[in-house]
């Protein structure tokens, strides 16, 4: 959640921000148009065009509509910042930076996940020759953990306990992993249980947040064999990096999340319907971000406003902890300065100036054009020959779709001829020449 003041400051700077990356394309490249003194360069042109010319419409009327699209989208963006449309964009814009800078920062989490090198392989490659088989107690305390491992010291069956206490899928059948290659034990488990032989188990390992107990039953050769390491290189290289940066991202969020704290009675608070939570009760905390900020029942009534009456409580709950952990997150990115980074700035303004355009286009298309029910009647009367042997009520959604579909483009060309009109629009041809052919350029040299 975002406080208010950045939100308006957040929605002006976004606005400057626009322009001043316009501005400084049109510094650097050949202007191709202005709409109302606003630069067009050539390099938005060729960013559009498509890889593939038709030839029945050749290059030069293809150059021409796709301009003319650009052209338009920049009339509506102009007109529905004059209508102040602002205001109706900013919460799906704030969503498009927070959903851009989380990415980011997930980019700069797992980057080291990108290392490897042949040892590394070598290493993996020696992992998958050998399969393991193994029984797994995994548990939510070290206490409780320390405890089962004093009862297996005492005897009692390792399966017996795993049913009773263990919260591992495995845990029905007694904590059965069954044979795995080496290589997918996880480590710190792993380097601990190949240390084990047939029969060993190892102490209370933390592995997240719980507490693992592992018992080597076996250990014998892969059976088939793993291809040669040549044939299999680079499939291994692929999946161990993407093991490295889930680890990473899990880490990372792991380390997040003791930032945290959480109040249980804030968050039953956040599980009643909303309109019965009192004023009082708004102001509890649900839970404190690194030990000095606290996240209040108030700010999170927009989440708990979206649940289903039939969501159950433990879903509830999980929500409202994901949001603030998302906060977070986008809390950690923005103190990184990923915000400022000059991809997610040029993708934030073309956002912008997509969401003023399905803005003006909703407020004057699409809500000012209408079908009744008489129309498609009518329609369907009138056209009767084109639906012999089908019944009104089986077209008659088909046929109120295509009505819209026409009236809207119909409606369309009148609204965009209209601002047309009004606008002061120029076209270099040679620059738009020069375009064309420095994309033809660059393909043959592909």
């Amino acid at each position: 959640m975002i406080h208010i003041a950045f939100r308006l400051l957040y929605r002006y700077s976004v606005v400057a921000l626009a322009g001043l990356l316009i501005m400084e394309c049109s510094q650097k490249q050949p202007v191709v148009a202005r709409v109302n003194n606003k630069a067009i360069t050539s390099q938005q042109l060729a960013a559009s065009l498509p890889w593939r010319i038709d030839s029945t419409i050749g290059e030069d009327k293809t150059k021409h509509r796709v301009l003319e699209n650009i052209v338009t989208k920049e009339l509506f963006v102009q007109e529905a910042e004059r209508q102040g449309l602002e205001q109706e964009i900013t919460y799906r814009l704030e969503l498009e930076k927070k959903g851009l800078v989380t990415q980011e920062l997930y980019n700069t989490v797992v980057a080291r996940g990108n290392r490897l090198n042949e040892l590394d392989l070598e290493v993996a490659y020696k992992l998958l020759k050998n399969e393991i088989h193994t029984k797994l107690i995994e548990v939510p305390s070290e206490s409780l953990a320390r405890r089962i491992a004093s009862e297996l010291n005492a005897d009692v069956p390792f399966e017996t306990l795993a049913v009773r206490y263990s919260v591992h899928p495995s845990a029905p059948s007694g904590g059965d992993l069954g044979y795995r290659p080496e290589l997918a034990i996880p480590e710190p488990v792993r380097s601990v249980v190949l240390a084990l032989a047939p029969g060993g188990r190892t102490n209370p390992v933390r592995v997240g947040n719980n507490y693992q107990i592992i018992m080597l039953v076996d250990r014998r050769p892969a059976d088939p064999p793993p291809p040669p390491f040549q044939e299999i290189k680079q499939k291994l290289t692929s999946s161990l990096k993407q093991k490295q940066r889930r680890d990473l991202a899990n880490k990372y969020l792991a380390d997040l999340r003791t930032r945290l704290v959480y109040d249980p009675k804030g968050l039953d608070i956040l599980c009643k319907p909303v309109d019965s939570i009192t004023e009082e009760e708004k102001e509890e905390c649900v839970a404190i971000r690194d030990n000095t900020k606290y996240v209040k029942v108030k700010r999170l009534l927009h989440v708990a406003r979206r649940f289903p009456a039939s969501l159950d409580t433990a879903m509830r709950k999980y929500t409202i902890r994901r949001e603030i952990e998302e906060d977070l997150l986008y809390d950690d990115a923005l103190h990184r300065g990923l915000d400022k980074l000059p991809r997610v700035q040029k993708k934030l303004a073309q956002k912008h100036s997509d969401l003023l355009y399905e803005a003006l286009y909703k407020k004057e298309i699409t809500d000012k054009v209408t079908v009744s029910d008489k129309a498609v009647r009518n329609y369907y009367e009138q056209n009767r020959s084109k639906y012999v042997n089908s019944k009104f009520e089986a077209v008659s959604s088909m046929i109120r779709h295509r009505l819209l579909a026409e009236r809207r483009d119909k409606r369309l060309k009148e609204y965009t001829a209209g601002l047309r009109s009004k606008a002061n629009i120029t076209i270099d041809e040679v620059a738009l020449r020069s375009v064309a052919r420095a994309r033809k350029n660059s393909k043959e040299h592909k």
